[in-house]
């Protein structure tokens, strides 16, 4: 007679049904065990990396309050000062010198070319320009000389010459003088 045996199959005794559930609990107990025990780990090591974290910040803190770092402070806050002070300079500076690129200015050539036809006893105290339109303020010894000031720039080229009324100021004369063009000048 021939016999089937099976390899593969779990032989169980009655007698190890009950220590099979004492198997599986002690399992249990142990991988409970096991994870209370890396919690446990993980706990401390965290405990102590804060700790040391706690104590480099703070050393940071203090070191941030020294008097080194607050003096370094105070002349980084005085040069950053002293730098918007100088860039609201260089706005301001470049806001006026668009301005005055903007602004009419009377041809020197024109008014050495005036200058050259003023009689001798003829002062120019203020010079207005806008336009094209040269309005002199002058003074001189003479009543005349507003006429002949008048008639000396016709006869260089000026256009629209006209002087308003001549005042007498103590033992000077005043009078004010406009044209424009550029008396033949080359600009």
């Amino acid at each position: 007679m021939q016999r089937d045996l099976n390899f593969f199959s779990v032989y169980t005794s009655p007698i190890d049904s009950g220590s099979r559930l004492d198997k599986t609990s002690t399992i249990c107990i142990a991988v409970a065990a096991v994870s209370l025990v890396c919690v446990v780990g993980l706990t401390v090591i965290f405990a102590v990396a804060g700790h040391f974290t706690d104590k480099k910040t703070a050393s940071i803190e203090n070191y941030l309050k020294s008097d080194s770092v607050t003096q370094a402070q105070s002349a980084l806050e005085a040069q950053t000062g002293g730098l918007q002070a100088l860039n609201k300079y260089a706005q301001t500076a470049s806001a006026e010198a668009s301005a005055f690129s903007a602004t009419a200015r009377p041809d020197s050539s024109v008014l050495a070319k005036a200058a050259k036809a003023m009689p001798a006893d003829v002062t120019i105290s203020s010079v207005t320009y806008n336009s094209g339109v040269y309005v002199l303020s002058c003074g001189s010894t003479s009543q005349l000389s507003a006429a002949i000031f008048a008639h000396a720039l016709t006869e260089n080229g000026f256009t629209g010459v006209r002087y308003a009324s001549v005042a007498k100021n103590g033992a000077s004369y005043d009078f004010t003088i406009t044209f424009s063009g550029n008396g033949g000048a080359s600009k």
